[in-house]
């Protein structure tokens, strides 16, 4: 139990960084006059989290998993106290300023990766076969209460309370994060000596000795491209898999992402769209991520699953694109912003609980199709796929918006969110780690 509360406590750390770029920063951008494009473009600045699986295998064999957390904790203290530092010209809007601001979240995209790849380190060498499915709830709750503190809460609480004191508080979470890391009774809950051993998810607890013998000598030829060849080019199921999470998520994020744009553009208050879409909609988005674990269990295949919640989210992004062409929306504004903003809700839970349901999968898959010493390594470049979907789709869904307007956008958004169920449907006996 206490390995899981571990676990959710830096998850949230983790979490936090992409509240800011996703919620809050962005709707300050729009509200000083940044255009669609070029919040798009500062999307771009999440690549080292593309760029994770390239550098992981260093991290995951080579590093002492304690030492690089608190390496990281203080990389994103120091980039949060340079934002605090600039503070001023973020609210005035200075075109200078955002060359600042994109070198500063750069760096903090880049340590925050870096700690993305220790924690599910960590995640893999302490939770066993049958914890699998709870831990992704873990991961996927606690990341997003961390992307709710960073994002809807800071947007909130801007209309009452300085950005300077915001990014104070920020501070102070990730300098909690620096002491846990010294404090060495915290890491009782698993051997860290082992990191450089055990890199994998204890898949079969069973094992006979022989396998437990064999892993120093696998450990001392461990390749670093044979883990992405057993990926990408041995397991049909992977690239099956792979080909999903590039398409699971194309019309969600382009409807979730311009909506909060969107309803500021057409009149409301930063803090109010704040509000209802980064607190209350992320709160959605984590009922939804524990209700995953659930729906799965009750019908016993993740595949089943997630078909059916993305027929659901298909279903609802229809009255959605209705909303967003002006010509209805300007017939009764205030009512349109209450059915925009209820539908985003609704929708989140949705992908909430799809989102806990294809880690679950992508879990499945690197416990069935890649050897031990390969596990942690081939785990990240299933989730570099599926940031990989979301952060292209989202800079060109930006630009895309600019030039057509919103009410085509999301009459394109809602066709994209129908491929992943034809896909699932055409492919679904390829999926043979799915239990």
């Amino acid at each position: 139990m206490f390995t899981l509360i571990v676990l959710f406590y830096l998850y949230l750390l983790e979490g936090i960084p992409y509240g800011v770029q996703s919620r809050f920063l962005p709707l300050i951008f729009r509200n000083k006059g940044l255009s669609l494009t070029s919040l798009g473009l500062h999307k771009l600045l999440h690549v080292p989290w593309l760029l994770k699986s390239f550098y992981a295998p260093v991290i995951d064999r080579h590093v002492n998993k304690r030492v690089w957390l608190f390496i990281t904790f203080s990389g994103l203290f120091f980039c949060t106290v340079l934002l605090f530092h600039e503070c001023e010209q973020l609210v005035s809007g200075n075109n200078y300023f955002m060359f600042t601001i994109s070198s500063c979240l750069f760096m903090y995209n880049f340590w925050a990766a870096s700690q993305d790849i220790t924690v599910d380190s960590l995640t893999l060498s302490t939770l066993t076969s049958s914890q699998i499915s709870l831990g992704n709830t873990i991961q996927v709750v606690g990341y997003k209460c961390g992307a709710i503190i960073g994002g809807g809460f800071l947007a909130w609480l801007s209309a009452f309370v300085e950005i300077s004191y915001l990014f104070i508080s920020l501070s102070c979470l990730y300098a909690s994060g620096m002491c846990f890391c010294l404090i060495g009774k915290y890491w009782k809950f698993c051997n860290v000596k082992q990191f450089h051993e055990k890199t994998y998810i204890q898949v079969n607890e069973n094992e006979n000795s022989d396998d437990e013998q064999n892993l120093t000598i696998v450990s001392k030829q461990y390749s670093y491209t044979k883990a992405f060849k057993i990926a990408l080019g041995h397991s049909g199921g992977s690239r099956c898999l792979i080909v999903l999470l590039l398409i699971y998520k194309l019309g969600e994020q382009g409807s979730m992402n311009m909506l909060p744009l969107m309803l500021l553009d057409r009149g409301f208050s930063l803090s109010k769209v704040g509000f209802w879409t980064g607190v209350v909609g992320q709160l959605a988005s984590i009922i939804g991520s524990t209700s995953g674990y659930y729906i799965q269990k009750k019908l016993r295949s993740p595949l089943t699953s997630v078909l059916s919640l993305m027929i659901i989210r298909a279903c609802l992004q229809f009255p959605l694109t209705m909303i967003a062409f002006k010509s209805i929306w300007i017939s009764a504004p205030n009512v349109s912003f209450w059915i925009g903003c209820s539908l985003m809700n609704i929708l989140l839970v949705v992908s909430g609980g799809i989102t806990t349901i294809m880690f679950t999968l992508m879990m499945h898959c690197t416990c069935s199709e890649s050897s031990k010493a390969y596990q942690a390594t081939h785990y990240s470049i299933l989730s570099t796929a599926e940031l990989l979907g979301k952060l292209l789709f989202g800079t060109i869904a930006a630009y895309f918006t600019d030039v057509f307007g919103y009410g085509v956008a999301y009459l394109c958004f809602l066709i994209l969110s129908i491929l992943p169920i034809l896909y699932v449907y055409k492919c679904s006996g390829k999926f043979r780690f799915s239990p």
